[in-house]
């Protein structure tokens, strides 16, 4: 009785929440990024380069856009779009990011879940009330449909689909690069039909849009990449971002950074190697599939400059196995705290704060780079070898439930918080 009582509070809990949100954005009152990609289309259908700072006037009391730094396939596969007034075009959006995501928690429930949730309701409880889903969904951001693409090419990996895999890799390859490491990925699986639709893809996609702009446009992308210095920003959970909050002071937007990149270049090749290697050697990693896949994904976004927290669901999966672990396995003290100090360090709900206003270097390395340290003691974890632990504790004792429980809700009341915020104000 007390378990539907909770359950349908936290339904109705969700169900303003999100009505909320996406009736604040409807009424274009949340800044949100996808702005900057509608405008950023529309400035490519235009003949204008869309790599610079963009204005509107659309959303009260923002005229600056975020920065946008989709490649240029991604601009031009928006601008059926720009051709909609833009409530309609973001209310599309909405809907299509919504279904994207669904979709890829479908797939997730089906490969990762079912032994753990055996009624899917609360699965999908969880999902929607996971921090990094709720943010993805009010800032209007591509997060779901990275997961979409990612795990229905897994999909059709497992289900013996390899060209179809290689399709869908490819797509988001083009749209995002990072996800690249997914061509190494089935290189090591022996996949060529997948390696190769995954190549003609990428290629096919990446450069379509000179059918409409020319080179100018790559340069400029890639000269803006070169420009910004966000990465530094807390919700940047990758390997690059933590460089950054580090060593760069991003009041100073003149700086040199090269040494830095020449730095995460060198990182990124060792870690790429070591990525091989691990995979090649590691007797968990290749005992089941879903490891290797889980493996390459965390590694892609620890890697990534733009490891985002609103990109975490593709982190789902492997969240799931691990929880699964802690509840109902007998693992070494090691394995244990680690697992444990990933979950909860990815799971803390933070506030937006860019890399300018974190105030020294004692923040840097701590609060502020949680996803950080959440996503590298995920990846840690792969590489401790379970043949070599003895077991010694019972996970019983270490049940992290209702910490976990405490962090989801904590993290719908922090778009609660700023909505009440935003209505008090009006």
């Amino acid at each position: 009785m007390r378990k539907n009582a909770f359950l349908s509070i936290a339904t109705i809990w969700l169900l303003i929440l999100y009505i909320a949100i996406f009736y604040y954005q409807i009424n274009l009152q949340i800044l949100i990024d996808y702005s900057s990609f509608y405008a950023a289309s529309k400035a490519l259908a235009d003949g204008i380069t869309p790599y610079q700072v963009l204005t509107t006037t659309l959303l009260e009391g923002a005229k600056k856009l975020p920065t946008n730094l989709n490649p240029p396939c991604v601009l031009w596969l928006l601008q059926p779009i720009t051709y909609l007034p833009f409530k309609l075009g973001l209310a599309i959006w909405d809907t299509l990011s919504v279904l994207a995501g669904i979709h890829a928690a479908r797939l997730t429930y089906r490969y990762f879940a079912k032994e753990l949730f055996p009624s899917q309701f609360q699965f999908w409880l969880l999902y929607f009330a996971l921090f990094p889903i709720i943010m993805n969904f009010t800032i209007a951001q591509v997060g779901s449909f990275i997961a979409f693409f990612v795990l229905q090419g897994y999909h059709h990996l497992r289900n013996a689909s390899p060209i179809k895999a290689g399709f869908y890799w490819g797509c988001i390859s083009a749209m995002k690069l990072f996800p690249l490491l997914l061509l190494i990925y089935a290189f090591l699986l022996k996949e060529r039909r997948a390696c190769l639709s995954l190549i003609i893809t990428f290629i096919g996609l990446s450069f379509i849009p000179l059918i409409q702009t020319d080179i100018s446009t790559y340069f400029n992308y890639a000269l803006l990449v070169k420009k910004v210095f966000w990465y530094g920003d807390n919700w940047n959970a990758s390997l690059y971002g933590y460089l950054f909050r580090l060593w760069i002071d991003c009041k100073n937007n003149k700086q040199d950074i090269a040494w830095i990149e020449i730095t995460y270049l060198c990182l990124l090749v060792i870690s790429c190697i070591g990525y091989i290697y691990f995979y090649l050697t590691n007797k968990h990693i290749k005992a089941d599939p879903a490891n290797g896949f889980n493996y390459t994904v965390t590694t892609m976004l620890f890697l990534s400059p733009l490891g985002w927290l609103y990109y975490f669901q593709l982190l789902l999966p492997q969240a799931l196995l691990m929880y699964q672990d802690l509840n109902t396995k007998l693992q070494n003290v090691r394995r244990l705290l680690i697992k444990t100090a990933s979950l909860t360090l990815l799971l803390f709900p933070t506030i937006y704060i860019p890399a300018a206003y974190i105030p020294n270097i004692m923040a840097s390395m701590t609060f502020f780079s949680f996803y950080f340290y959440g996503l590298l003691f995920m990846q840690i974890q792969y590489l401790l070898s379970p043949e070599q632990e003895k077991v010694t504790v019972d996970n019983s004792l270490f049940a992290v439930n209702r910490l976990i429980h405490a962090f989801l809700f904590l993290g719908t009341c922090v778009p609660y918080y700023y909505l009440i915020k935003m209505i008090v104000q009006a």
